[in-house]
């Protein structure tokens, strides 16, 4: 009756195919966009928690030293060199301790920003492979409907 509709359906069918390609590889990107986002406000989050947990350690210490020293006046009194030594070494810790919180936080940052950079890439590596698999597509719907007509 007609025997260009068929290969004429058949090349729609092929462009609807492509469109649809296209829309996932355009999904997966924005999911990939807004993930990164989100791994972005973590990231920012990380580094609030990690100056809190400093800013409370410091806190802790100078609790813990206006305690001593209270407690140090009414025995052996300040000028003991086993108080100073004790003081001494209390600020040492201190010291470790922010290092340790801020060497924590650092790697902490890193690996954020990897996993942001990754989420990105992987939405750009989506949309890449959706563009290739779609004009792949494409061709073969093209190529199909010549060797009809």
């Amino acid at each position: 009756m007609f025997p260009w509709l068929l290969p004429l359906l058949g090349l729609a069918g092929t462009a609807v195919q492509v469109a649809g390609q296209i829309k996932a590889g355009q999904a997966a990107e924005e999911e990939s966009r807004i993930n990164a986002k989100a791994l972005e406000a973590e990231k920012t989050m990380n580094a609030a928690v990690a100056k809190q947990n400093m800013n409370r350690r410091i806190a802790d210490y100078q609790q813990n030293m206006s305690a001593n020293i209270a407690q140090f006046s009414i025995g052996a009194g300040r000028a003991d060199k086993s108080v100073e030594a004790f003081l001494k070494a209390q600020k040492e810790t201190l010291g470790k301790d922010i290092k340790a919180i801020q060497t924590q936080g650092y790697l902490q940052q890193q690996a954020d920003t990897v996993a942001v950079a990754s989420e990105k890439a992987r939405g750009k590596a989506a949309m890449t492979a959706a563009r290739i698999e779609a004009g792949s597509t494409l061709l073969s719907g093209i190529s199909a409907f010549g060797k009809v007509m």
